[in-house]
């Protein structure tokens, strides 16, 4: 029975892990949040749309999809950062290619909006919902606007917190007695 428990435990503990990179990347990465409050527009505006589910699951994981890109971008340029502290072709190289998979993200994620929601009739529906009724829906433009705007460009913990990290001990560090430069050890997690 304690195997089980203990089992539990380090899923659960994964889970924790997981949930720590997401908000390590909410805090520090503008593009993270930048997407974020785009995934939440298309999502309220889809409730527009008569999506079967489907289309939904697609949008579903377009969104998700160029969030994950950008969680994995942000993993490659840290442990691009820890392994290369100095500008090297190869880390650059790193850096760019991660990028680039957010940018093919991104664009595959715009093209499945256009695709399932580009209707005309249902934009003025929107346009007529929102801007052309009571000052409560507005409003509601508004705020998600300025608070969309604030989140996406003005929240940020800490813009020093990469460097921060870099100074405490590396959960892997280079064997030094190893015969090339990429062979590693794990060290106790930070």
């Amino acid at each position: 029975m304690n195997g089980a428990v203990s089992s539990w435990k380090k899923f659960c503990k994964g889970f924790r892990y997981a949930g720590a990179g997401v908000w390590y990347c909410v805090r520090t990465e503008r593009n993270f949040r930048v997407h974020l409050v785009a995934g939440v527009a298309v999502l309220r505006l889809s409730a527009f749309y008569e999506l079967t589910k489907g289309e939904w699951a697609v949008l579903l994981l377009a969104i998700g999809g160029v969030l994950g890109a950008e969680l994995l971008n942000t993993a490659v340029e840290r442990a691009v950062d820890l392994i290369s502290p100095k500008p090297h072709p190869l880390a650059k190289a790193a850096k760019d290619a991660a990028a680039g998979g957010v940018l093919i993200a991104a664009i595959a994620a715009a093209a499945v909006g256009v695709v399932l929601l580009w209707d005309t009739a249902i934009f003025e529906r929107i346009i007529g919902y929102y801007l052309l009724s009571g000052g409560f829906r507005r409003a509601e433009v508004l705020c998600f606007l300025l608070l969309g705007g604030w989140f996406a460009f003005g929240f940020s913990s800490s813009k020093d917190e990469s460097a921060e990290l870099m100074k405490k001990k590396p959960f892997i560090q280079r064997d030094e007695g190893a015969e090339d430069s990429y062979s590693c050890r794990q060290n106790q997690r930070l």
